[in-house]
């Protein structure tokens, strides 16, 4: 594969790279593949040294925590 001679690693150390997720239900809330696919790229974007915002609705949980994978979840109310 042709590509850049850097590694992912060394370009997020270059650049520290924000994503934020938009997403109308997160968990613990809802119960779908779609949310926990969301928190599962999140994560795995944490753990590549991503900083990783998700903004949700507060559906009843803190307006802001991170889990301990290191995700930053902003609960806006609803």
């Amino acid at each position: 594969m042709d590509g850049p001679r850097w590694g992912w690693s060394e370009a997020v150390e270059k650049t520290r790279l924000t994503v934020c997720f938009l997403s109308e239900v997160y968990p613990p809330f809802g119960g779908g593949g779609a949310e926990y696919s969301t928190a599962a790229q999140a994560t795995g974007l944490v753990a590549r040294g991503v900083r990783v915002i998700v903004l949700t609705p507060n559906w009843g949980a803190l307006p802001q925590e991170t889990t301990p994978e290191g995700v930053e979840i902003h609960r806006a109310p609803w």
